[in-house]
Order: structure tokens, then C-alpha cells, then sequence
């Protein structure tokens, strides 16, 4: 931040500038005069900006953060060398290290709109990019975005500029869009400060909200409608994830779980379009993942005019794929590892786990052993 400042009080200072509503990609240094370090000046403690949230998206090779005292979320590049990080240019967005993006409080940069983080932000993240409702958007816990003691959730579906691909559009005069959030949820337990939340790959939210500063202190999931479908539960934790069942760390613990304490690898249905869920009632046709990829994704659907065949799977060294166009790998995390035409995908470079295969608008699971 250090490197990204400017000010407009004084010429004979650095980093002065005329307006600094010309200047959104720095850091107005007297933009926050309260929070914990008092100010610019630091105070006793120093603690000024207070960044309290860090998310890298591997696709844009970008870092989002979240400040506190600021009560904004930033997006800056991470494919620039050391040097050109503390610059004006450089990396793939040719901006160096400074803010590409911004939102959440217009004011800090001069620019009218309204505050839509009034207060403490936490967990900037971005959603996975992976075909889950709100995809590629920003995931922010707006601890206090209805009122002091109503905290939100809130998605923010970001202006990305798909001329450069790395750079996020703004008209001239006015704050970064959109004007509002895009998505919210009214959290049902809410927390005044820390707390953090997930989208899962069904739509639904995960919700830590913590307990410090009277909060709640509860971690709990919401379904589309905003109904809790589990908890909540007492947690201590300031922040909390939920890791869905094909996470390869819950995957490599299968064979010590209990089957009778958990929804994962309990049952497995196939929904007849080559597709494997798990019903979570316990009767599902096969008694796991691996066999309902061998017996129902295996099997030949018609697709688009094209007949799709899709095997081995589980596959170890390639996976053969009897359909004709754009074909992409993705792991779980919604990073796409390989796009090719080929009908067989070369796997050796990839590691064990769950993969997405994505062809035109469908998503398929696969196994590589």
C-alpha cells in the first residue's frame, strides 16, 4: 500500500495530486482518520488499514483483500515481479501493482454513490468460477450491511473487461459498478466483526459468523430460499470454511470415516443424463462415487446431436471422450487445468482426485487415479 499512495493537501509532500478522484488505483493516505491505529499518523498500535481477508484467483492470477477501517475490498495483480509491484506498470494488466479494482465505499477516492459496506468488511473471496450460482463473482461477510447488528452476505458481480481480460471497466466521473450489491443474503446470525462464508457448488451459503465483539458465535448453511439446512452450531472460531465431500483431503480420509456420521460417500445416484449426486437419504443405486462414474458417466448419452462416451473412468493415464468440439478440465477449485479439441485428454502431469470436464454448457465429474 506504500508504494500506491497519494494525498491532496499539500504539493510540497509526495505523492500529491490535484484530484484525487482522478486516481482510483491509489490510496488516498488521509482517507481513514478513525479505526484502530487513529489514522495515518498510526497511532499506538499502527494498525491503519487493517487488511483482514486475502483470496487468489489462479484463472486472473489476481489478489482480492478486504480492509476493515477502509470498509472496502480491492482487487490488485499478482503476475508482476517485485519491482514492478511497487510501479505503475507491468504484469498482465499493465498497472504494476496498483488497485484494478475497487468497491464498497466510493468515497475513499472522491467519487459520489453510496456506501454500501457501511462498516467492517471481512472474507473477500471469489465464488468458483465453475458453473455454481453466481460464478466468478465476489463473496463479501458485510458484518454490519443492514444495520450494527444485521450482518449480510453479500455478492458482488464484478465489471471485468473482456477486451484485456485482466482490467475492470468504469465510466468516466463514477465509481467502480455495480452501484449496489448483486446478490445478498440477510444473515440470520450475525457478527460485528471477523466472520467469513462459502458458496457451495449447489448454491447454498455457509455461514461463520463469529462470536467476538457479541457476535454470534454459530456456523450454519442456508439453501437458495435462505432456509437453514444444517446447524446452527456453537463455533468459537473469528472465521470458519466448509469443505465440500470431493475435496481431496476429505476423499484421501474416506476410509477412516464413519459412514453412519456423515453425507459423504454414504449413496450416489445417476440422474440419466450422465450425471452422479448423492440424494442424501442413504438409498442411492451405488454405494460410491467411483462406481456411479463407471455405471452411469460411462455410459452413452446424446448430447447436441453427438454421441458421448466417456472412458475410462476412473482413468489413470488419458480419458477418451467420443465428442467433437471444445473440451476442458477443471479442478475443484474451479482452476481450468487443460482445454483441448482432442478426443483424448493426456492426465499423466495431473494428481489424483476429482476433476470437472466441461463440454460447451454441461459439466461431468471424472476420477483420476
Amino acid at each position: 500500500i506504500w508504494d500506491h499512495l497519494c494525498q491532496d493537501v499539500d504539493p510540497n509532500k509526495p505523492n500529491y495530486v490535484n484530484n484525487i478522484s482522478d486516481h482510483p488505483e491509489l490510496i488516498d493516505i488521509n482517507m481513514i482518520q478513525g479505526g484502530g491505529g487513529g489514522g495515518p499518523g498510526g497511532g499506538s498500535s499502527g494498525d491503519w488499514f487493517h487488511v483482514n481477508g486475502v483470496d487468489y484467483n489462479e484463472d486472473l492470477d489476481q489478489i482480492a483483500f478486504s480492509s476493515r477501517f477502509a470498509s472496502e475490498i480491492y482487487i490488485i495483480d499478482h503476475s508482476t515481479t517485485t519491482a514492478e509491484a511497487s510501479s505503475s506498470s507491468g504484469g498482465n494488466s499493465g498497472m504494476g501493482g496498483d488497485i484494478l479494482y475497487r468497491w464498497g465505499n466510493p468515497s475513499n477516492y472522491d467519487m459520489p454513490g453510496s456506501q454500501v459496506i457501511p462498516n467492517a468488511v471481512h472474507d473477500v473471496r471469489w465464488i468458483a468460477n465453475d458453473g455454481r450460482p453466481n460464478s466468478g463473482f465476489l463473496q463479501i461477510f458485510n458484518n454490519s450491511g443492514i444495520s450494527n447488528g444485521q450482518s449480510t452476505i453479500d455478492g458482488i458481480e464484478t465489471p471485468l473487461d473482456p477486451a484485456t481480460g485482466y482490467t475492470y471497466l468504469r465510466s468516466p466521473g463514477q465509481p467502480f459498478a455495480p452501484a449496489s450489491y448483486t446478490t445478498r443474503y440477510q444473515c440470520a446470525y450475525s457478527a460485528n466483526g471477523q466472520s467469513a462464508s462459502d458458496r457451495m457448488s449447489n448454491g447454498n451459503i455457509y455461514v461463520n459468523a463469529s462470536g467476538g465483539q457479541g457476535g454470534a458465535g454459530v456456523m450454519y448453511e442456508v439453501d437458495s430460499l435462505g432456509n437453514i439446512i444444517w446447524g446452527p452450531y456453537q463455533a468459537g472460531s473469528q472465521k470458519g470454511f466448509r469443505y465440500e465431500c470431493n475435496y481431496p483431503g476429505i476423499i484421501a480420509l474416506q476410509p477412516y470415516m464413519n459412514s453412519a456420521t456423515t453425507l459423504c460417500f454414504t449413496s450416489w445416484e445417476c440422474d440419466g443424463q450422465g450425471n452422479c449426486f448423492d440424494p442424501g437419504n442413504g438409498n442411492g443405486q451405488y454405494s460410491s462415487l467411483s462406481d456411479c462414474n463407471n455405471e452411469c458417466i460411462s455410459t452413452s448419452v446424446d448430447y447436441n446431436s453427438n454421441q458421448l462416451v466417456i472412458y475410462p473412468n476412473p482413468a489413470r493415464d488419458h480419458l477418451n471422450i467420443t465428442y467433437e468440439g471444445l473440451k476442458e478440465v477443471y479442478n475443484i477449485f474451479g482452476s481450468k487445468l487443460i482445454s483441448t479439441d482432442k478426443n483424448t485428454i493426456d492426465l499423466r502431469y495431473l494428481s489424483s482426485g476429482i476433476y470437472n470436464l466441461r463440454l460447451a454448457e454441461r459439466n461431468i465429474t471424472f476420477i483420476k487415479e
